[in-house]
């Protein structure tokens, strides 16, 4: 922007309206260059570096393991140009929009498209890069809800993973199961998930009234309500399906309270089989 100001010209310079007129173009194009790094970094650099839109020539959106090498390029390009690393952009938008349709697409199998979605999450082993490749997949359509399929899967519950994903991702047109959700359903669901003695009790803690953790609690309350009520079409009974989903959710952890002072507890939830 410095560098663009100076070509100002002062008022009363010889060839003023043609120098004004030039300021002006600039101006305009070096803003245009700002809301593209702003909108899709990713895209500015695959469109602006030819090593970045090499490596993206082969990537095929159902197959994340192409996007690898394109990736570490990608954020390469971007730190080299000054984007911030909190705006880093590991995907550019065209693609996270090819992968979401192919996450979204109810005419594949949920195994496929499960895989689709941790396989593109998981492509790298760095936690900031997993959550901006996620958040790019939420923008571009897919529900928010599957955060929770990748934390299965990398806990190594394969099957709660699944289970998750056909639960996060289910029309509700086309839900079975809700015409065997007994009376006090919704109620069973909010013990299990939040109930005194829980272990989302303290996950989510919230009488302490966080509006981001609420948002959290609403979320996963909603998706364990679908993924109990697909397990009972599947033939389970209420309290096992709603048990199996809270835990899908979770994971096989357990609630702890130890004494720390006189003052009180210090509450936490650690994994099944911790000392």
């Amino acid at each position: 922007q410095a560098r663009v100001e100076q070509m100002r010209p002062a008022p009363g310079s010889a060839n003023f309206e043609a120098l004004q007129k030039n300021y002006q173009d600039v101006q305009t194009a070096a803003n245009a260059i700002r809301e593209q790094r702003k909108k899709d970094p990713a895209g500015y650099v695959m469109a602006t570096n030819a090593e970045v839109a090499e490596a993206w020539k082969n990537f095929d959106p159902k197959n994340p393991a192409t996007a690898k090498a394109a990736i570490g390029e990608t954020v390469f390009a971007q730190k080299s140009i000054g984007i911030p690393s909190d705006r880093i952009a590991p995907l550019p938008a065209q693609q996270a929009e090819s992968v979401a349709a192919i996450i979204n697409d109810t005419e594949q199998p949920v195994d496929a498209r499960t895989q689709t979605l941790v396989g593109m999450i998981g492509i790298t082993g760095d936690e900031d890069q997993q959550q901006a490749i996620f958040n790019q997949l939420s923008k571009a359509g897919v529900s928010d809800k599957t955060a929770l399929v990748f934390d299965a899967y990398m806990r190594g519950d394969v099957g709660a993973a699944r289970r998750l994903f056909e639960a996060a991702t289910v029309k509700a047109e086309n839900m079975p199961g809700k015409a065997q959700r007994a009376p006090g359903f919704e109620d069973a669901v909010s013990d299990a998930m939040f109930g005194a003695g829980t272990a989302g009790e303290v996950f989510y803690s919230l009488d302490l009234h966080d509006p981001a953790t609420t948002a959290i609690a609403q979320r996963d309350y909603e998706l364990v309500k679908t993924a109990a009520t697909l397990a009972m079409a599947a033939g389970k009974d209420q309290d096992e399906a709603i048990d199996q989903a809270s835990k899908d959710v979770h994971g096989p952890v357990i609630r702890v309270n130890e004494m720390l002072s006189v003052d009180g507890n210090v509450r936490g939830v650690v994994p099944e089989g911790t000392d």
